[in-house]
């Protein structure tokens, strides 16, 4: 399982230093920029190298990854202030050692959400588009590369928002992304929970 903790503290940090901006937060007129960052786990364990000395094998969670994105959020409908779309992208990766091959994963998402506020939480839901995880193993003699299919699924997050000041938002979250992905005529499981923070300026 990859190392979260230090992650995990980033975010809480994110969390505790947002809490003394806190205020009510509707959706924002117009477009707006945001940037994202988190972590996901969860998905198939992939056996995906033997270790030709040892004979043990190495295996890692496909959907095990650090992410880092961005993207806009828009209103649609002026005078309904519950309400906005957002639209992102991200940049996954993860790293694993394990049977003394190291393993390396790496995507690229994209996906469209309805998002509909209640107070100071954020309910969304939506496609999501993931070019095919590239999976690469390295020993002390060779490395194989392997590319899975592009797939599409679905996302729902939820969100808390805080807002500060001078108008900005910071948000914290949870999100859960039910994806397949194929290669060689079979299909792999990449559910994830991810855990995110995000700034919206």
């Amino acid at each position: 399982m990859f190392d979260y903790l230090g992650k995990k503290a980033l975010l809480l940090c994110v969390l505790v230093f947002s809490f003394i901006f806190c205020n009510t937060v509707q959706a924002k007129d117009g477009f707006n920029v945001f940037v994202t960052a988190g972590s996901s786990f969860g998905g198939d364990d992939i056996n995906y190298a033997q270790n030709k000395y040892t004979g043990e094998y190495a295996s890692a969670q496909l959907g095990d990854a650090i992410f880092i994105g961005g993207g806009i959020t828009w209103k649609p409908i002026a005078n309904l202030n519950d309400f906005e779309l957002q639209f992102a992208t991200a940049y996954h990766r993860g790293i694993e050692e394990s049977g003394g091959v190291d393993y390396e994963m790496w995507k690229i998402s994209f996906e469209a959400l309805a998002c509909f506020y209640l107070g100071d939480l954020r309910l969304g839901v939506g496609p999501v588009y993931h070019t095919g995880p590239e999976l690469k193993y390295t020993d002390s003699t060779s490395s194989v590369t392997h590319e899975f299919d592009p797939s599409f699924g679905y996302v729902a997050s939820i969100d808390y928002f805080i807002k500060n000041g001078e108008g900005n938002r910071f948000s914290v979250g949870i999100k859960y992304t039910a994806i397949d992905f194929e290669i060689y005529n079979k299909t792999w499981d990449s559910n994830t929970i991810g855990i995110n923070a995000a700034f919206y300026f």
